[in-house]
């Protein structure tokens, strides 16, 4: 397992906004290191808490929008199979309508 990453590295990564290109795999090592590291000032565990908050609702947009992805595949492959039903009923009844 990796090492977590710091307290201040996430913040910087919040003030510059790079937070958002990080990988799933830094995501969860930030988040580990905001619920691991000790913080005295109790004014930064607030924000410490609410940078792990963010971090978790990037990494769930995530998940979602990759399951959004694999749905539309699911859909599309289920109205071929669809359409090809529909088809093949209207071909047996033009047949059974022309014999």
């Amino acid at each position: 397992m990796d090492k977590p990453i710091d307290f201040d590295t996430t913040r910087n990564g919040f003030n510059s906004g790079e937070i958002f290109t990080w990988p799933n795999a830094n995501l969860e090592r930030a988040s580990r290191g905001l619920a691991t590291t000790p913080i005295i000032n109790d004014n930064i565990k607030h924000q410490a808490i609410i940078m792990a908050d963010a971090i978790h609702t990037i990494l769930l947009n995530r998940l979602l929008d990759g399951q959004e992805e694999r749905n539309k595949k699911t859909q599309f492959w289920f109205m071929v199979v669809a359409c090809a039903a529909l088809i093949s009923s209207i071909a047996q009844i033009v047949v059974a309508i022309v014999k």
